[in-house]
C-alpha cells in the first residue's frame, strides 16, 4: 500500500512558471491543446487553475465547471503512476469530490490500465477531441474536397485585392484589442464568452513571454480578423484563437491559410483544438477534413480493488 499525503502543494499559475510547464510538456512528446503553457495561463482565472510537481510529475487542477478534476500527470511512467494517482485521489477526497480526470489522451490510458486494473473507468469526450490537420492540406487547400475553401478566398481576393497581412505587435496592440471587443459585443452575453475574451486577452498582453504568435488581416485599414498560435513541437503547432468579421465572405479561409503560410511553414501538423459540442464549430472544423481526431478520455474511479 502507499502512504498517501493528501496535502498538495499547489499554487496559482504565474506567467515565470512557463520554464516548468515547458520542459515536462517538451519532454512528454505528445501534441494534444493542452500541452502549452499558454493554454493553462490564458484559462487560470476561470479554470481556477494550480499547479504542483507530485512524485516528480507535472499536476495541474482545475475547475471550470463547480467540479474540480486532474489533467493527466505529465511526466507518469509506470513507475510513478500509480502512487501520484493515488495522491491526486486523496486531494479530492479530502474537499469531499471524487476522483475525476480529464484530457486523457491514450498514452494515459495505458498507464492507467496497467498500474491499477479494474480501478478506474474511461468514458470517450467527443466533443474534447482535438482537430489534426496536415499543414500542407491547410496551406495549399489542393484537391476538388477543397473547391468550396478556394471559391470563398478568391472571392475575397477579388472583393479585397489591396488587403493587407500583418503580425500582431505592440504597435496594432490597441487595434487588435478594440477589433476583439467589437466582435464579443456582437454575440448574446454568455459567461464562456466573457471568459474567453478575459482569456484571449491575457495572451494579446503577453505575446513575446508566451511565445505565441499572432496575425491580422487589415481591410482599408482596419482590422477584420485576428489569429494566434504558436508551436507545441517541432512537427505541431496549434490554433489557440481565430476571430473574423462574418460578414466578409471569405475571411476566415483567408486569414486560416495566410497564417498556416507565413507562420507555420515548416509544421507538419496543425492542431486547430476541440469543438466543445457546438454544433456549427464541429461542421466548421470537418469541412478542412483532419488526418485524424486526437481522442481525450474522462477517467473516473469504479470502486475496484486499490
Amino acid at each position: 500500500m502507499f502512504t498517501i499525503n493528501s496535502a498538495i502543494g499547489f499554487k496559482d499559475v504565474e506567467l515565470g512558471d512557463k520554464p516548468v510547464f515547458d520542459r515536462f510538456f517538451q519532454a512528454t512528446g505528445h501534441n494534444n491543446s493542452e500541452c502549452t503553457f499558454t493554454y493553462y495561463y490564458m484559462w487560470r482565472k476561470a479554470g481556477r487553475i494550480k499547479w504542483a510537481i507530485v512524485e516528480g510529475c507535472l499536476c495541474i487542477l482545475l475547475d471550470f465547471f463547480g467540479k474540480p478534476f486532474f489533467f493527466p500527470p505529465y511526466g507518469a511512467t509506470r513507475e510513478n503512476f500509480r502512487a501520484v494517482i493515488d495522491k491526486m485521489k486523496a486531494h479530492l477526497a479530502a474537499s469531499g469530490y471524487p476522483f475525476y480526470m480529464r484530457a486523457v489522451t491514450k498514452p494515459f490510458l495505458a498507464l492507467f490500465r496497467a498500474a491499477a486494473p479494474g480501478r478506474f473507468s474511461f468514458t470517450l469526450s467527443r466533443d474534447s477531441a482535438d482537430y489534426i490537420y496536415r499543414g500542407d492540406d491547410l496551406r495549399e487547400l489542393r484537391g476538388r474536397k477543397y473547391d468550396g475553401k478556394r471559391n470563398h478566398i478568391n472571392a475575397f481576393l477579388r472583393a479585397h485585392p489591396g488587403f493587407k497581412y500583418a503580425p500582431v505587435s505592440r504597435d496594432n496592440l490597441a487595434e487588435c484589442l478594440n477589433f476583439l471587443d467589437c466582435w464579443f459585443q456582437k454575440r448574446p452575453p454568455s459567461t464562456y464568452l466573457a471568459k474567453e475574451r478575459e482569456a484571449i486577452c491575457e495572451i494579446m498582453h503577453n505575446l513575446e513571454a508566451l511565445g505565441v504568435k499572432g496575425a491580422v488581416i487589415e481591410i482599408s485599414g482596419r482590422i477584420e480578423a485576428l489569429t494566434l498560435g504558436e508551436a507545441i513541437n517541432s512537427a505541431t503547432a496549434v490554433i489557440h484563437a481565430e476571430k473574423a468579421n462574418e460578414e466578409i465572405r471569405g475571411l476566415y479561409q483567408v486569414i486560416n491559410r495566410e497564417f498556416c503560410r507565413r507562420e507555420w511553414a515548416g509544421m507538419a501538423f496543425i492542431n486547430r483544438e476541440e469543438d466543445m459540442g457546438v454544433a456549427g464549430l464541429r461542421q466548421a472544423k470537418l469541412s478542412y477534413f483532419p488526418c485524424a481526431l486526437l481522442e481525450k478520455y474522462e477517467v473516473t474511479e469504479t470502486g475496484g480493488a486499490a
